[in-house]
């Protein structure tokens, strides 16, 4: 999607099973040089992915934020991700990122009450869990995620990503945050990050 979407709450349930790349959300699955201004979202996703070669991108607001501003917006839901590739998921986006660095923003935003439980089960495949996005190379200021707000993230053979803002930073900024949901990461033979 592009273009603008402003003052706009949506409230759903998803239950999901693929054996395909699959980018979900609440609002939209993906975004592309948009802007996302002053919306909410609640609701449930369940998402049974079961290609192990196809990552699963599941946001509260946004699956994948790609080179676009998502400003002054909320989400408070249940995400629960069952997946044999890596999966990205993120109570704002599951994904922030795409050109620059500071292409793809999100500011102003906050995740309330609610969860993230993103399970992994494959060798070559990990978990990243965040509050705010699953994996950010972009730019997040001034977001928070309540203490309300539980995150986790479980990779049963690799590497496991969880955070309250991010689930991991990689090559992007995060400025005048907040991450004080609780954060749970475990992982049977490989490395946590949280």
């Amino acid at each position: 999607m592009t273009g603008k979407i402003e003052n706009l709450h949506v409230s759903a349930n998803f239950d999901l099973t693929s054996d395909r790349d699959v980018y979900v959300a609440l609002l939209s699955s993906h975004i592309y040089q948009a802007e996302i201004i002053n919306c909410s979202a609640s609701g449930t996703i369940k998402l049974v992915a079961s290609n192990p070669e196809k990552p699963s991108i599941v946001g509260g607001l946004i699956g994948y934020n790609e080179a676009s501003l998502i400003d002054k917006s909320h989400m408070e839901g249940k995400l629960t991700v069952f997946s044999t590739a890596s999966s990205f998921v993120g109570g704002i986006a599951g994904y922030n990122g795409g050109g620059s660095t500071q292409d793809a923003v999100i500011r102003n935003s906050y995740v309330s009450s609610g969860f993230i439980k993103n399970n992994v089960d494959n060798v070559k495949s990990s978990a990243y869990s965040g509050g705010i996005a699953g994996y950010n190379f972009g730019l997040i200021d001034k977001c928070f995620s309540t203490h309300d707000f539980i995150i986790s993230a479980k990779s049963t053979t690799n590497d496991s990503y969880a955070g309250g803002i991010a689930g991991d930073n990689n090559g992007g900024y995060v400025t005048n945050c907040l991450g004080g949901s609780d954060v749970n990461v475990t992982t049977q033979s490989a490395n946590t990050y949280r």
